[in-house]
């Protein structure tokens, strides 16, 4: 579970880097709230449910 944390971090924060790099601010934010959710649905455990992935 933390390996999958830190591959989302690192991931998102590698694309977040390279959007500033780029001179794309705002995209620089929603990546960075992006991998905020994906690391708060991680920890919560909601992305390994069966019901999350499933359509109702």
């Amino acid at each position: 579970m933390e390996t999958k944390v830190n591959r989302v971090l690192m991931g998102f924060g590698l694309l977040a880097g390279l959007a500033l790099g780029v001179g794309n601010p705002g995209g620089a934010i929603a990546l960075a709230v992006a991998g905020a959710g994906a690391t708060w649905l991680l920890r919560n455990g909601f992305l390994q449910r069966k019901e999350a992935c499933q359509r109702s």
